[in-house]
């Protein structure tokens, strides 16, 4: 008759009654009626965290950082208001510092030097001849990149190795 039924495409009402097997539960009511009963922890720092170490171990060393990090503000700002800052670095001792008329003379040699070669150079290609001269041209291209226009204003040094003396 049910084969029927769907067959005309009349409504058709059906009521499905199964038993299931198993008890009434108890499991959930169990741990329901636990939470009213059982202690509230309200006291963690005994269990462990991720890594292993118990939390009242970690809890105290971020309260030292933290603490440090207040010291050294308060420390900060005792010296600002004493007046103490920094320590500044110290002069050098005389005894190792250059002497200042050393340094000057070091330095106009160092400006002259390029004049000075170049004063060599010409007094070679006089001296050598052709053969002495093409020789001294590529030496000066290998040597000096810029020799002559390092400083050619001499004025008027004479000797080739005098520079500082």
């Amino acid at each position: 008759a049910l084969v029927q039924t769907f067959g005309a495409g009349q409504p058709c009402i059906l009521r499905v009654a199964v038993d299931l097997l198993g008890g009434k539960g108890g499991f959930g009511a169990l741990l329901r009626k636990q939470m009213g009963l059982g202690k509230k922890t309200t006291n963690f720092d005994a269990m462990r965290d991720l890594s292993g170490r118990r939390l009242r171990h970690s809890k105290a060393v971020d309260r030292i950082k933290t603490w440090m990090e207040e010291k050294k503000r308060q420390d900060e700002l005792v010296d600002l208001l004493t007046g103490e800052g920094p320590e500044l670095p110290k002069p050098t001792p005389e005894s190792e510092s250059l002497d200042p008329d050393f340094v000057a003379r070091m330095k106009r040699a160092e400006a002259l030097q390029p004049a000075l070669v170049n004063e060599g150079m010409r007094r070679l290609e006089g001296e050598g001849g052709g053969a002495a001269s093409s020789g001294a041209a590529s030496s000066s291209s290998v040597n000096g990149a810029g020799g002559g226009a390092g400083g050619s204003s001499s004025g008027g040094a004479g000797s080739v190795g005098g520079g500082a003396g």
